[in-house]
């Protein structure tokens, strides 16, 4: 009795263990996606609240040649940054802060990568995003497409 008792108080105690919280303590559904990085299929206003409006450009990596669809979410834009490295860096380094998380590479040559991504297909209508440099600059450009290739 007193083994039952005890169980039914511990049960009761972590069910109630959580009211009062500030903290949401809900499951995420596996519907929504991820909410996007400040890159592609991310909303203008977040992108140029994480990297700087035209005016702000004054940071030493600048990002440059916004573009945006009529739903006013980030399509393509051009990273400057501030010290040499290999193409392949420069490229990977705009990869990994451009897309939303489960973005997959499904091509690469020495001055371009292609991912594949779900999350941007539902969020602009488009699979694949591009990222391209010029041999020896400082820049790189991503750009949101429905071409499967470099």
């Amino acid at each position: 009795m007193r083994r039952g008792f005890t169980a039914a108080m511990l049960f009761a105690l972590v069910a109630l263990g959580g009211c009062g919280s500030s903290h949401s303590h809900r499951a995420a559904t596996a519907s929504a996606p991820p909410p996007p990085q400040p890159g592609l299929g991310a909303t203008r206003a977040s992108f140029d609240a994480a990297h700087g409006s035209d005016e702000a450009l004054k940071q030493e990596t600048l990002y440059t040649l916004v573009t945006s669809n009529k739903a006013r979410r980030v399509i393509s834009y051009q990273v400057t940054y501030p010290s040499a490295m290999s193409d392949i860096e420069r490229i990977n380094l705009l990869g990994g802060t451009a897309l939303p998380v489960g973005a997959v590479v499904v091509q690469e040559t020495p001055i371009c990568k292609l991912w594949r991504s779900a999350v941007l297909r539902r969020l602009i209508g488009f699979e694949y995003a591009r990222a391209t440099t010029v041999p020896g600059t400082t820049s790189a450009q991503i750009r949101a497409t429905s071409i499967p290739g470099c």
